[in-house]
């Protein structure tokens, strides 16, 4: 029978890492090997302890919700965990603008191979023309009012935001309905 658990993994005398096992393991979580999925580098358990077992991965997850709201683990400097996991995923990673420009200049110059655009593609659940499962279908008018309704209230969308975004020529960023300043103009990039 699997087993569903919590663990805090560690370094000696260094930080530690709460989080879950929600896809079980059958044997004692004990002898489980098994010490997180950290994304940090320079992090380096070499010890675990089960904090709690239980029989549904809802309530193991519930639990590391609570664990990680408690102890703040993805602001303290304890614990290496670089996200605070909520009940429907991650919170964000990303939590400086540095960080952002940071992110986005390790991405430039990219490429994506051939291979893994292959694989993408195998993996998609859609079909592509006739195999699409909305092939030769229109949204009505009405369905067309609510999707443009819907999209204005969101922040991240091309074609339907509520506000624009307005930018300085130091790079600070924004959005508001109207201009707001003479430093100011619209757009995400500083044009000059």
């Amino acid at each position: 029978m699997k087993k569903y658990y919590v663990y805090y993994s560690y370094e000696e005398w260094g930080r530690g890492y709460i989080g879950a096992k929600p896809s079980g393991y059958e044997g004692n979580p004990e002898d489980d090997p098994y010490l997180g999925s950290f994304t940090d580098k320079t992090f380096r358990p070499s010890k675990k302890v089960i904090l709690g077992v239980y029989f549904t991965p809802e309530e193991c997850l519930e639990a590391e919700v609570k664990l990680h709201e408690f102890f703040q683990v993805d602001v303290n400097p304890h614990f290496a965990n670089l996200a605070r996991q909520t009940s429907t995923g991650f919170t964000s990673l990303i939590k400086t603008e540095e960080h952002r420009r940071n992110i986005s200049k390790g991405h430039q110059g990219k490429k994506i191979s051939e291979d893994s655009i292959r694989k993408r593609q195998e993996k998609r659940v859609y079909g592509i023309g006739e195999d699409h499962p909305f092939f030769g279908k229109s949204h009505t008018e009405e369905s067309k009012r609510k999707i443009k309704k819907a999209r204005a209230k969101q922040t991240n969308v091309r074609g339907g935001c509520s506000h624009p975004w307005w930018v300085t020529e130091s790079g600070e960023r924004t959005r508001s309905p109207e201009c707001p300043g003479e430093e100011w103009q619209r757009g995400m990039i500083w044009r000059g």
